[in-house]
C-alpha cells in the first residue's frame, strides 16, 4: 500500500464493564431478607457469563427465593419470602467502619432534608477512596436493611429505614 499503513487482523474486544456484588454478601443478604426487600447484585451494561453473582441470582430465582429485574444499569433481586431472622445486632455486625461512616453522612443529609450528592462527593464526605467504593458501600447498607434507595427521574433518594428520614429531591 502506497502512502499508508496496512493493518493485518487487529481485533479489539472489551468485555462487559459491570460491577458485581460479592457472592458471600449476597448469601448473607438472602439469609435475613424479608419479602419485598431489594438487593442490587450487579451494575453495568451486561452480565458476564462466568460471574458468580448473576449465577447465584439465577439459581435463587429458579428456586423461587427471589425475583429478578433490571432498572437501568442495575440488576436487582427482590426477596420473595422471609428466609431468616433480622435484628439490629445482625445489621450492626454486617457493616464495617467504612459503611458506618457513609451511613452517618447519609443520615445527616436525610435529617437535614438535603439532596443525596453524586457518588464522588459521597465518597469524599465519608472518607472513601473512590466513587466505586461509595457505590459498593451504599449497596452494602441497602443489603443490611439500614437504607433504602430509590431512583426518581434519574435522581437517587435515600431513606433511613429505622427513622423514615429521606434525602430531598434537588431543587431545580
Amino acid at each position: 500500500m502506497i502512502g499508508g499503513m496496512q493493518r493485518q487482523g487487529a481485533r479489539y474486544r472489551i468485555g462487559p464493564l459491570t460491577t458485581y456484588a460479592e457472592a458471600g454478601e449476597l448469601a448473607r443478604w438472602l439469609q435475613v431478607a424479608e419479602a419485598g426487600e431489594k438487593m442490587v447484585y450487579a451494575i453495568g451494561p451486561a452480565l458476564g457469563r462466568e460471574a458468580a453473582a448473576p449465577k447465584l441470582a439465577r439459581q435463587w430465582s429458579e428456586q423461587g427465593k427471589v425475583r429478578l429485574h433490571r432498572d437501568g444499569p442495575s440488576y436487582i433481586m427482590v426477596a420473595l419470602g422471609r428466609t431468616g431472622e433480622r435484628s439490629d445486632a445482625t445489621n450492626a455486625r454486617r457493616i464495617g467502619p467504612a459503611e458506618g461512616r457513609l451511613f452517618d453522612v447519609i443520615s445527616k443529609l436525610a435529617d437535614e432534608a438535603k439532596p443525596l450528592p453524586v457518588l464522588e462527593l459521597l465518597a469524599e464526605m465519608a472518607g472513601l477512596p473512590t466513587r466505586q467504593a461509595a457505590d459498593y458501600r451504599l449497596r452494602v447498607l441497602q443489603g443490611a436493611g439500614l437504607l433504602r434507595v430509590e431512583c426518581r427521574a434519574g435522581v437517587r433518594i435515600a431513606e433511613i429505614v429505622e427513622t423514615g428520614a429521606r434525602t430531598a429531591f434537588p431543587a431545580s
